[in-house]
């Protein structure tokens, strides 16, 4: 037998023996070249090619061995480590051509490699030094927790790095990390949109053949992270296995969309497409429940009633709509307590869902009537216009800043519930401490009106303090007239001039509105502070004051400007009266920047309040079709 022979012979032996080992995946020099090309190409390609036929012959499924790096050299690898964090490229590569065992070694006590710490500081520099170095299955070697590099690049998010990873070893997307996890699974835990989307492009041929346990961790992670649309294209594949999964809280996909109303709001180009995709996916598992065959109608919508109230108590109107507008029968569903969505509406305060009650007709009537058990104690009993008379969480009083303002808004609630309510039912008593409807709201809201009354008392007492400044101070400068007086008539000097005019006008503003200023919180003050008074009366004083402060403010600082640029008018330095008159509005805009939000909701509670009741002109699955449709045009 000649060399050449005898060397043919001993590589098929070896090779029938490796066929029998475990495999870490599809070699490239095990695949057919179907293509033609000649080259050395490795792994999957974009994950497209090659799609396996069953479970078993899946990449994503095949075992990979794995491999720890060796030896562990912690100490001797501390200027490698040191360098390697810092991002010292050369440092780096002088290092490893001094040593070039420490490439493979575990530098840290985490039994981390030089690369695993480059990845996870996102030293791309070393990254790409370190990868010219390895070979391909050096980037197998995993890290005392069982991940690879490629796995800390995804918990990091760095795609660029990924990319860097995958160019050398394309079938690193399918080795797996710690405890079991996919790179893909791991990247949508973390919530990293970018590498979501870059893993699923190579991982999407291979979704159907993961385990069912392993598609719903993906799908359920994907709808945590707000991927709303792979979670829609997974859905799509999979619709059997994902409409009726449960994640590890046994809550489906439909209850988790119920607690995500921020997914749904719609604020800014990025967030209206992911409202788009939030309203799309419900839809979808609406669809997908309303059509499976092999459960009966009265269980979908008891399924879909799970995740209605919860929606309805964190006012996720969008879901509701998408929800009701595919399951109307739900709009009259109760829960345990006998409770409706218009229920819990007022007792957490969502005006716009309670505003939908006026299109139920008589419906509308009955619903009013129900009698629903106290959330603490079911023994108890209220009517709708018990719950309006209770007072909410904290959470739901703060969407308006201040005592007095949060009790206008109460009082706002119980007047508009009573408006909707039957004479029996005003004058009904609960079964726990025997109380009308009115006499349940004065004692839960004693404390804030005790509250809004120190608050109110507060504020006009500053208010009125700058105000009477103002006075004083505009006061003694029309008193001292800029430029004098003549002193045969005793007229100004200056009154032939423009400024001057501008300073007596502004003068007369700031007296006049610093006084009304000063009525008003006195108003204020001096009030009773009855319950009636916060609806009205006391927010459009507040209101009154704060406006004509405001205005007196302005008008100083207008009149403040005059006098130097009557000082100044024969001078060249013009810059002077131009700096001064831009520095004394200074105060006004501070003033007016850091309290923003309390006049805002000033104003809003005096002039705007009331139309947070104003009936919807459509019904729910009216507004979903309207709010999909619009969505769909953007």
């Amino acid at each position: 037998m000649g060399f050449w022979a005898w060397l043919r012979q001993v590589t098929r032996m070896i090779q029938g023996k490796v066929d029998h080992l475990p495999v870490r995946g599809v070699r490239p020099e095990d695949k057919p070249n179907t293509s033609g090309d000649s080259g050395t190409g490795t792994g999957t390609g974009s994950g497209n090619e090659g799609c396996p036929q069953s479970p078993t012959s899946c990449i994503c499924q095949r075992p990979w061995v794995p491999r720890q790096p060796s030896p562990h050299l912690p100490e001797q690898g501390v200027p490698l480590l040191r360098a390697t964090l810092n991002g010292d490229r050369e440092k780096v590569q002088q290092i490893l051509n001094q040593a070039d065992n420490l490439l493979c070694a575990s530098i840290t006590e985490a039994h981390e490699t030089a690369l695993h710490v480059a990845v996870g500081a996102r030293q791309v520099a070393v990254v790409e030094e370190l990868v010219r170095k390895m070979v391909s299955g050096d980037l197998e070697l995993q890290d005392g927790r069982g991940n690879t590099a490629f796995c800390v690049a995804v918990a990091t998010g760095s795609v660029k790095i990924a990319e860097i990873l995958m160019a050398r070893h394309e079938e690193l997307a399918f080795i797996r990390g710690a405890n079991n996890k996919t790179p893909l699974y791991i990247a949508a835990v973390f919530g990293y949109p970018e590498m979501v989307r870059f893993l699923y492009k190579k991982f999407e041929p291979h979704i159907p053949f993961l385990n069912e346990e392993e598609q719903r961790r993906i799908f359920f992670a994907c709808i945590q992270a707000g991927l709303f649309d792979l979670a829609i294209t997974m859905l799509e594949v999979l619709g059997d296995v994902l409409t009726w999964a449960r994640n590890a809280d046994e809550e489906t996909a439909l209850e988790i969309l119920a607690r995500k109303p921020s997914a749904f709001a719609g604020f800014g180009s990025n967030t209206i497409n992911m409202q788009h995709s939030a309203l799309k996916l419900t839809n979808l598992l609406c669809q997908k429940m309303a059509s499976d065959q092999g459960i009966s109608y009265e269980e979908t919508t008891d399924h879909a009633s799970e995740s209605l109230f919860e929606a309805a108590r964190l006012g996720n109107y969008n879901f509701l709509a998408a929800l009701i507008g595919s399951f109307p029968d739900l709009i009259f569903r109760k829960d345990e307590k006998n409770r409706s969505i218009f229920h819990i509406a007022v007792l957490q305060r969502r005006a716009s869902i309670f505003n939908h009650i006026h299109k139920l007709g008589l419906q509308k009537d009955l619903i009013m009537l129900y009698r629903v058990r106290d959330q603490e104690n079911p023994s108890i009993f209220y009517n709708m216009l018990h719950l309006a008379a209770k007072l909410p969480s904290l959470d739901r009083l703060n969407i308006v800043s201040g005592a007095a303002l949060q009790m206008q808004r109460e009082l706002l609630w119980f007047k508009e519930v009573e408006n909707l309510t039957t004479p029996s039912e005003r004058a009904q008593r609960d079964s726990e401490d025997n109380l009308t409807p009115q006499e349940l709201f004065t004692k839960e809201h004693e404390e804030l009106r005790k509250a809004g009354e120190t608050w109110m008392k507060k504020t006009a007492e500053s208010g009125m303090i700058v105000a009477t400044i103002i006075t004083t101070v505009v006061f003694t400068t029309a008193s001292s007239l800029p430029g004098g007086t003549d002193d045969g008539d005793g007229s100004p000097k200056n009154k032939d001039k423009t400024m001057f005019h501008v300073f007596a006008v502004a003068d007369s503003v700031a007296m006049c509105s610093s006084i009304i200023s000063t009525i008003m919180f006195l108003l204020i003050l001096t009030s009773r502070y009855a319950e009636k008074d916060f609806l009205v009366r006391l927010p459009l004083q507040l209101a009154a004051g704060i406006t004509t402060l405001l205005v007196s403010m302005m008008a100083l600082m207008v009149s403040f400007s005059a006098i130097y640029f009557l000082a100044y008018c024969q001078s060249k330095l013009k810059w002077v009266p131009i700096l001064a008159s831009a520095m004394s509005f200074l105060p006004a805009a501070l003033f007016v920047l850091l309290q923003c939000r309390l006049l805002r909701d000033v104003f809003r509670s005096t002039f705007c309040s009331r139309c947070i009741f104003r009936p919807n002109k459509s019904t729910f699955w009216e507004s979903f079709n309207k709010i999909f449709n619009e969505n769909v045009s953007n």
